[in-house]
């Protein structure tokens, strides 16, 4: 695949997703229009089975180095990318931005998403999961994960969970995943004194609809 534009330092292909029409790729160094300030390349299935470019996003007021494109999850019209150094402000909380795709066009002005309580180097979008029907999912380097859901009144915050012990500062490119009912999270280096082992956490929904606060490891 080529994207528009490329350069050193551009860091295309950092995160990935694809279903079956669509390809998205961060690029979380890319210039496209604030220095450092990372983009994401989507390319459309053709007829032929090849996959040519199709789009840029980039959120709406881009600020430099905040790595947008350092994570990101695709499922059909929806896209979340994380932008894990966005300091605006404090420094370095992070924030990730969710996109809408209506008549094969991605919409501009992607909602914004943060942590209600942002902190210095929380790096929140270090990793990003779509979490079903009208959920997101977004990890600090806390080790908190907190999920927004969809209301009539747009996203808003539905609460945190938490890796179990794992709660020191984690790296920003911890993995994240959901799929129906269930969200986990990669932790390759707890802080519990595993040496290195590393160690999964899940959240399994409830049959009210939420996921507990303490994850099972």
């Amino acid at each position: 695949l080529e994207a528009p534009g490329l350069r050193s330092g551009s860091l295309f292909g950092n995160s990935l997703d694809a279903d079956e029409s669509t390809l998205a790729a961060g690029a979380y160094g890319h210039d496209h229009t604030a220095p450092g300030g990372g983009a994401v390349f989507v390319f459309k299935k053709q007829a032929d089975g090849r996959f040519t470019y199709d789009d840029t996003l980039a959120p709406a007021r881009p600020k430099a180095f905040t790595e947008f494109g350092w994570s990101l999850d695709l499922s059909h019209d929806q896209m979340i990318v994380g932008a894990p150094f966005d300091d605006t402000p404090p420094y370095k909380a992070g924030a990730a931005y969710l996109f809408t795709r209506a008549g094969g066009v991605w919409q501009p002005g992607p909602v914004r998403l943060t942590a209600p309580e942002r902190r210095n180097r929380d790096r929140f979008g270090g990793s990003v999961a779509l979490a079903g029907e009208g959920r997101v999912a977004a990890r600090t380097t806390s080790g908190v994960v907190h999920i927004y859901h969809r209301s009539p009144d747009g996203w808003a915050h539905g609460g945190r969970i938490m890796a179990g012990s794992a709660t020191g500062r984690l790296p920003h490119n911890r993995a994240l995943a959901a799929g129906g009912r269930l969200l986990a999270l990669g932790v390759p280096d707890p802080e519990d004194g595993g040496q290195g082992r590393g160690a999964v956490f899940y959240w399994p929904e409830n049959p009210s609809g939420k996921q507990p606060g303490q994850a099972s490891r």
